[in-house]
């Protein structure tokens, strides 16, 4: 007897959410404790109002660009800017810069469905390979800037143990703009949250 096959199942929508998220893995000296500490930042992507962005990223695991124990060049897949009183954290990784767009201008993804709040992640169309990850609200950002996912809210105590870091001023060259860099940039890696390393410790 011949049986019919069987249908595959849908993924569930926490399935789903495993396969649209990518993580920051992290490492960073805490002074308090005199210790290192690391963690991970999971991002949920939003494919559906910023696809070419959300490819972008997925490109950038694909090729191993900025991945566990790549070398991307000093100025890639780094944390290098925090700002507590602002409320943002900002760094690079490669291939997010293809997007391209006129610096200041959103380049996909409608305002209305999808605003800067905090832990929301994305980007400075035409300003290279930086991302942000907003650690308040900046409602000013959302017709400019381009927001690809969210991190997950569990997650957020590593975002804001950045924070915490030193920093240096920096003045923008043509912005004039005055910027909280960090003394000492910290090097990631980006992966899937799929990937078969999936260690998380985000200490206390």
């Amino acid at each position: 007897i011949r049986r019919p096959p069987r249908s595959t199942p849908k993924p569930s929508s926490a399935a789903s959410d495993v396969y649209k998220r990518q993580q920051l893995h992290v490492e960073w000296y805490d002074e308090k404790s005199s210790e290192r500490r690391r963690g991970s930042i999971r991002i949920t992507l939003d494919a559906e109002n910023a696809p070419k962005s959300s490819e972008l990223v997925r490109e950038t695991i694909r090729t191993g660009a900025c991945a566990r124990h790549s070398f991307c060049g000093a100025s890639k897949c780094q944390f290098n800017r925090v700002e507590n009183a602002y409320g943002l954290v900002q760094g690079k990784f490669a291939g997010i810069g293809k997007l391209g767009g006129n610096f200041g201008k959103r380049a996909e993804g409608a305002s209305d469905s999808f605003s800067w709040d905090r832990g929301v992640f994305g980007s400075i169309p035409g300003g290279g390979d930086d991302f942000l990850i907003a650690t308040k609200n900046h409602k000013e950002w959302d017709t400019g800037f381009t927001p690809i996912g969210r991190v997950v809210e569990e997650d957020m105590v590593v975002v804001e143990k950045l924070l915490a870091l030193k920093t240096e001023e920096f003045v923008h060259p043509t912005y004039k703009t005055k910027m909280a860099m960090l003394k000492s940039p910290l090097v990631f890696y980006l992966s899937s949250s799929s990937s078969s390393y999936n260690s998380r410790q985000n200490d206390e």
